[in-house]
């Protein structure tokens, strides 16, 4: 008995109605000055990743980049803002500035912390479908050029153009080119929570009938409802379940959970 009641507490512990997914696109170790750039006065980028590199769709709620310097940079940048957009364009074409989509961050006085690794940013939740391309747009403004200065990570998609950068000490908004260095990012996603109606279920056991003392495993098919265990005709407790979907048990709860008799195991 002990040992089924550990089986089902540990689904419990497994079973969520969402969960977070960190997707890391870009293993380079080169450096560049974008996408957070606080070298030049007025800076900005476009980077594009495809629905292939991200696997998923749902709420992206944070975005990284690696900072490869090491250093307190603090109030780096006067103004930063980051746009998200999906996109089915596969590869950036053009030197001109793309319409970026939603304002998902804007920053004041950012601070791009002591460098040496992921440098988060909260966002506001973006809701990404998953099969179209994403284009992630930066904007930095009023940086006061005070050391360190920060260097980012990059990969490159040689042959494929998927960057977009410009920087300027004078011109605002800076001219820009096309390039293959696209910064190392993370995207945290949230996958969304169930939304229809439950699979028809049923629950199996690898003996039957079920006895104390005897080992034996207990495992669901599809979801349901609400199953209950009884041993020598004592009923020991109530499993509820509420949904699967793609195989994934969307809620998992234990309901009247009763005091085993005596002789259970």
């Amino acid at each position: 008995m002990k040992k089924l009641l550990l089986a089902v507490f540990a689904m419990v512990l497994w079973a969520g109605s969402s969960w977070g997914q960190t997707i890391t696109i870009g293993t380079g170790t080169s450096t560049s000055r974008y996408p957070l750039c606080d070298y030049f006065v007025y800076s900005r980028s476009q980077m594009l990743f495809l629905a292939s590199e991200l696997t998923t769709g749902g709420n992206i709620t944070h975005l990284r980049w690696y900072r490869n310097d090491a250093g307190a940079n603090a109030a780096a940048i006067g103004i930063t803002e980051i746009w998200l957009k999906e996109t089915s364009s596969s590869i950036l074409s053009g030197t001109a500035w793309e319409e970026p989509g939603t304002l998902v961050a804007s920053i004041s006085n950012i601070d791009l912390g002591i460098g040496g690794g992921w440098f988060e940013v909260d966002i506001t939740d973006f809701s990404y479908s998953g099969t179209s391309n994403l284009l992630v747009s930066v904007r930095t403004q009023n940086a006061p050029y005070t050391s360190p200065h920060s260097y980012w990570r990059y990969t490159s998609t040689s042959p494929n153009y998927r960057m977009r950068v410009g920087g300027s000490d004078s011109s605002n908004p800076p001219t820009m080119s096309l390039s293959y260095n696209r910064p190392n990012i993370q995207f945290e996603i949230v996958t969304a929570a169930c939304s229809r109606t439950p699979d028809p279920d049923n629950t199996l056991s690898t003996l039957n009938p079920v006895c104390s003392g005897v080992n034996f495993t207990l495992s669901l098919q599809n979801t349901t409802l609400v199953r209950e265990l009884h041993i020598n005709g004592n009923l020991h407790f109530q499993v509820q379940i509420l949904g699967r979907i793609s195989g994934h048990l969307q809620h998992l709860r234990l309901h009247n959970l009763m005091k085993p008799t005596t002789d259970a195991k």
